[in-house]
């Protein structure tokens, strides 16, 4: 019977879901950052008012 080794496959496959998390969630900390922001600005600009 052969035998097939997986590991390889399985590593980069790993990799690669690792590496989307990652990428994942420096967006989303940008992106609420962002969004911390505007509501920032907003609240300055409605207290000038």
């Amino acid at each position: 019977m052969m035998r097939l080794n997986l590991l390889p496959w399985r590593e980069r496959q790993r990799q690669a879901t690792l590496r989307r998390f990652r990428s994942r969630l420096v967006a989303g900390a940008i992106l609420a950052l962002c969004a911390v922001m505007l509501v920032d600005q907003l609240a300055r600009q409605r207290g000038q008012q």
